[in-house]
């Protein structure tokens, strides 16, 4: 790539693949599959076999939706018995962490590719990490600036661990809200972060579907802190979900759930199994800009516009 296309002026977004990159990281996809003996008799039926690497956390995700109950807890991680499953993919699209991986039986694994693909993109900001926190600040800075926001997540799916979270006040409550001043509950000026936070998640709307408010004199204790804004019950998704004692389906995942949705409305591409290598600075040391890999193993320059 020439000095002029790397020049920063262009302030451009740039993803390019390259085989002799993407080669190394597409080999490492080939790791031992459990069960030996009911791999070989998928690999007769050229089916797709589906098993749980070291990343899982042992949330029970998978073994809730397994319309076989071919999942069950082994050594430190869940574990897919090769004979039940029936390779219908359930488990690897409902993983909350990516922990699932997929093999295409007489699938190469490798194809080389003859050209070099670049793809531009004009951004002005670039946020690292598409978990809770990440989103928000991405969605936010939109709201406040209008500018065009770009997020790079190097896992599979976006979230992180705040689709895990459950309900609030195990932490801290909400306080200080308009549905607080509303119910009757005197609140401060200015209002405490937290109120700020939930009116500001409150008008994305539907928040009325999902959260209850007490009345003064009525909130409940929850992690030892009193709470008058509550979430009854999980999202439907996940209502059947084994473990009650963490998420998915409660306030994280709402969070995330939402602004995945914010995000779509106000065009915020969320780059997934984009990894950030390297920050871009200027002949100053000033950070404009990214280094990234993308998700086929090629390079993402991204340089960003001061907002």
């Amino acid at each position: 790539m020439s000095e002029t296309n790397l020049n920063l002026s262009r302030r451009k977004f740039m993803l390019a693949s390259s085989a002799a990159i993407a080669s190394p990281l597409l080999l490492k996809l080939a790791h031992p599959v459990p069960d030996a003996q009911g791999a070989e008799r998928k690999v007769a039926a050229k089916v797709k076999i589906y098993y749980i690497n070291r990343t899982c956390i042992g949330c029970q995700v998978c073994r809730t939706f397994c319309p076989a109950k071919a999942i069950r807890f082994g050594d430190c991680r869940n574990e897919i018995d090769q004979k039940k499953c029936m390779s219908c993919g359930t488990c690897y699209r409902g993983c909350p962490v990516s922990a699932i991986s997929e093999i295409e039986i007489g699938a190469p694994y490798y194809e080389e590719k003859k050209n070099t693909a670049i793809k531009v993109m004009d951004c002005d900001l670039v946020v690292m990490g598409a978990g809770g926190a990440g989103m928000v600040a991405a969605v936010k800075a939109a709201d406040l600036t209008g500018k065009k926001v770009i997020i790079l997540e190097k896992a599979k799916k976006v979230g992180g661990a705040t689709i895990f979270a459950t309900d609030m006040g195990e932490s801290g409550p909400i306080i200080d809200s308009q549905w607080h001043k509303e119910a009757g509950y005197t609140i401060n000026d200015p209002p405490d972060i937290t109120g700020q936070f939930f009116d500001w998640l409150v008008s994305k709307g539907g928040a009325e579907g999902f959260f209850r408010i007490y009345k003064p004199g009525e909130e409940k204790r929850v992690g030892g802190n009193t709470v008058a804004i509550y979430m009854p019950e999980r999202q439907e998704k996940y209502k059947d979900k084994l473990d009650e004692s963490i998420g998915p389906g409660k306030m994280g995942s709402y969070v995330v759930d939402k602004m995945v949705e914010c995000c779509e409305k106000k065009g915020i591409p969320v780059l997934t199994e984009t990894r950030a290598r390297k920050f871009i600075t200027d002949d100053k040391g000033r950070v404009t800009g990214v280094l990234a890999d993308t998700k086929d193993g090629g390079n993402c320059w991204s340089t960003a516009r001061r907002l």
